[in-house]
């Protein structure tokens, strides 16, 4: 008898609830090395949304200085091979197949079926060669005739694949360069201030008061003082917060949990409180803040468990937005430090911050 497929998913999901409502540490709440993601061992690409959480995790609770990771198959592209006995961890990547791709998806030019071999702008390509306006196809499904347009809107499908990635720890006689030693490395309380400068030139204002919330009409962060909190890193992890909020407003990613109005405890403002604690997640990776058992952290968990935990993707599709997020901010910051080292490199010319 088949055993049923392992949804990792829904597992990682149920360990988060589990921790949280038990009140156990989660997963994340660690001390991290600034700098140091997932990436794969092959291409040196870092992993993204879920995948870099998840990997960063295992590295924490294995106890992997090494951040490269590779497939069974790829240990042995690189010369060596996983040890025995070794058990990989999950994760996952998304695949697309546009309509005229799919083989139950029969595409029709006139009466007549065509095969497509290629798209390009207004022309598709077909098999015997022919470029034809993709206007003029149609595409058939369960009986259903659809116009070009509207299949490409309702028949493209997305669907993941869940894969077994092995620290390289785990392999044996893999053919690799060493790691590049960390060169100019900057203390995470430098890092911080340097994400809060960059963000303060995008146009976010930032305030002092005794919640911490983020207020879209003014575009603004308001938390209570450091002194406030038990430690900083616990200060920082919520400017972070406040900062992954910031940036669903309209002129910067413009997502809907920022601007479709969400009421207090409703899904829409539970899912967006996951975005902005796994951005706040993200950005303490990026920059080396300490990141433990928080009261306020844990409370916005427990908004999405009341509101939004019966979605398993939820996590996920937060995951890719709080990357995306702070792949805006990290964006920022890059902008901000060559604009600084110009100034510098030109004697006279003054280096506006934005504040």
């Amino acid at each position: 008898m088949n055993e049923a497929k392992p949804d990792f998913r829904q597992e990682f999901t149920d360990k988060v609830i589990d921790a949280i409502e038990s009140g156990k540490p989660l997963p994340w709440e660690r001390p991290w090395t600034a700098g140091i993601s997932p990436q794969n061992a092959i291409s040196g690409e870092e992993y993204q949304g879920m995948n870099r959480l998840i990997l960063a995790i295992e590295m924490l609770e294995k106890g992997y200085a090494d951040p490269r990771f590779a497939t069974f198959k790829q240990a042995q592209d690189l010369g060596g091979s996983v040890a025995k006995g070794e058990r990989g961890v999950l994760a996952e990547r998304w695949e697309y197949a546009e309509f005229w791709q799919r083989p139950e998806v029969q595409v029709k030019e006139g009466e007549t079926r065509v095969q497509v071999r290629a798209v390009d702008g207004p022309s598709a390509t077909l098999d015997t060669g022919r470029e034809v306006p993709k206007h003029t196809l149609q595409a058939e499904h369960k009986g259903k005739m659809y116009p070009w347009a509207q299949a490409a809107q309702e028949l493209n499908l997305a669907y993941s694949k869940v894969f077994t990635l092995f620290n390289v720890a785990q392999c044996n006689g893999l053919k690799l360069e060493p790691l590049p030693a960390l060169t100019n490395k900057i203390e995470p309380e430098d890092r911080f201030q340097s994400i809060k400068d960059a963000m303060a030139r995008d146009g976010l204002k930032f305030e002092t008061g005794s919640a911490a919330f983020y207020l879209h009409s003014t575009d603004s962060v308001v938390t209570p003082p450091a002194n406030a909190f038990k430690d900083v890193g616990g200060y920082q992890a919520t400017v972070l917060h406040e900062i992954g909020h910031a940036t669903g407003a309209e002129h910067r990613l413009s997502r809907d949990g920022i601007t479709g109005g969400h009421e207090f405890g409703s899904e829409g403002y539970a899912k967006e409180e996951l975005r902005a604690e796994f951005f706040s997640i993200f950005a303490a990776m990026e920059t080396g803040i300490t990141r433990l058992r928080d009261e306020q952290h844990a409370a916005y968990l427990q908004i999405w468990i009341g509101a939004a935990s019966d979605d398993k993707d939820e996590f996920f599709k937060a995951a890719d937005d709080a990357a995306k997020a702070v792949d805006y901010v990290i964006g920022k910051e890059h902008e901000m430090l060559q604009e600084r080292e110009a100034a510098q490199a030109e004697p006279g010319r003054e280096f506006d911050l934005g504040l």
